[in-house]
């Protein structure tokens, strides 16, 4: 089958110029639009410039002044920082000085609990709680009480130094954050177009966004918490020292107190001592004469007896004449007169002489009761004088130490 051939499509010259009309037309609307989003263009450009310049000075001036607040606050945290670590340096020093007072005490107790355990050593009526015994007993009560002190007052100053550290470790991290901070915000204050080199790093989201006012508060309150500490240290460092100054006073004056007891009881003693042993002495003389005395009369007894065996004797032989002889004559009742006589004298003799010896027996026991007191005395001063007051001029006190 043939094909029919097709011929293309002729326009008249009003087509034609229509046409032309047309494509003329779009041109125009074409470039106009152009023209427009030209200019939109630039005007976004220049709006986008100017925008992009004014953020970013006043973020320049933001930064400025977050750089200048937290500049601030840092030289704050330091100063408070370094007046905190020399706080503690000297609470350590104060430390280590009550303690030094604390272990000062051992000595000054050994010597008075030795003092009054030797003197439980005593013996007969002087074991007794005397002046000395009792300025003893106080002496060691305050020593005892100072101990206690210091040992609660170290237990105060250890929580003390404590705390102060607890606030230190504050200050410190909160520092190291400033400064960290400081050196980032420093940093992006620099950071711009100009420079070379830089990383661009998108935009996070802060999980846990803080305020600046929550931040200012945070380290206002570290600094507050820090002084707290630090005047609390102030005034427990016034009252260790002023503590330390008088108890030592307080165990310096019983420590005299105790000295001068103890010079008046030894011459006390030794008084007593010179006048037992002047008595002791006068007693030994009496017992001597008393002893002789007795043996006078055992003699005068003796003697006595002899002549009453004589007179008795006589008496006895006379009754032997004869007879009438036997008579009582003046000679019988005179040896009987003489026999009564010596009887009675022998009689008081013997009497006496029994209140002779029982005097000897008393003198005798005093004797032995004076040696014993003597000897109490002496075991009193032995341990008073040649054991107490030679330990106890051993003991030193210092500005420093007990």
């Amino acid at each position: 089958m043939a094909k029919v051939k097709s011929f293309p499509q002729i326009f008249s010259d009003e087509e034609w110029k229509t046409a032309m009309n047309e494509t003329f037309e779009s041109a125009e609307a074409g470039r106009s639009i152009a023209e427009r989003l030209r200019s939109e263009a630039q005007r976004l450009i220049n709006w986008s410039d100017k925008l992009s310049k004014d953020g970013q000075e006043a973020s320049d001036k933001r930064l400025d002044q977050r750089l200048y607040t937290e500049k601030y606050w840092e030289t704050e945290t330091d100063k408070e920082l370094n007046d905190m670590c020399e706080e503690i340096e000297k609470l350590l020093d104060v430390q280590k000085r009550v303690e030094e007072a604390h272990k000062a005490t051992e000595k000054p107790l050994m010597v008075c609990n030795k003092s009054l355990e030797n003197r439980m050593q005593r013996t007969g009526i002087e074991l007794t709680h005397d002046e000395l015994n009792i300025a003893l007993m106080k002496e060691k009560e305050v020593i005892e009480g100072v101990r206690l002190i210091y040992a609660k007052t170290l237990q105060e100053i250890e929580d003390q130094i404590r705390k102060c550290r607890s606030a230190k470790y504050f200050l410190e991290k909160d520092f190291r954050d400033k400064k960290g901070a400081i050196n980032i915000d420093t940093m992006a204050r620099h950071l711009n177009m100009s420079n070379k080199r830089y990383d661009y790093s998108p935009a996070k989201p802060n999980s846990a966004p803080i305020t600046s006012d929550v931040w200012e508060i945070f380290t206002r309150q570290n600094i507050s918490d820090s002084e707290k500490q630090r005047h609390n240290a102030v005034h427990l460092r016034s009252i260790a020292e002023s503590l330390c100054e008088s108890t030592r006073e307080d165990i310096r004056h019983q420590y005299n107190v105790v000295n001068a007891a103890s010079r008046r009881r030894i011459k006390t003693i030794r008084d007593a001592k010179a006048k037992s042993e002047a008595q002791l002495k006068h007693m030994i003389e009496e017992l001597t004469e008393l002893r002789k005395t007795a043996d006078d009369i055992k003699e005068a007894i003796e003697a006595k007896r002899k002549n009453l065996i004589v007179a008795e004797t006589r008496l006895q032989e006379r009754k032997n004449r004869p007879n009438v002889e036997n008579c009582i004559d003046v000679a019988t009742i005179a040896l009987s007169s003489e026999i009564v006589q010596l009887r009675q004298c022998i009689s008081q003799l013997q009497i006496h002489l029994q209140k002779i010896e029982d005097q000897i027996k008393a003198t005798t026991r005093l004797q032995l009761l004076f040696e014993q007191d003597i000897s109490s005395k002496v075991k009193s001063l032995e341990i008073d004088e040649e054991m107490g007051v030679p330990i106890r001029e051993n003991l030193e006190f210092s500005s420093k130490r007990l």
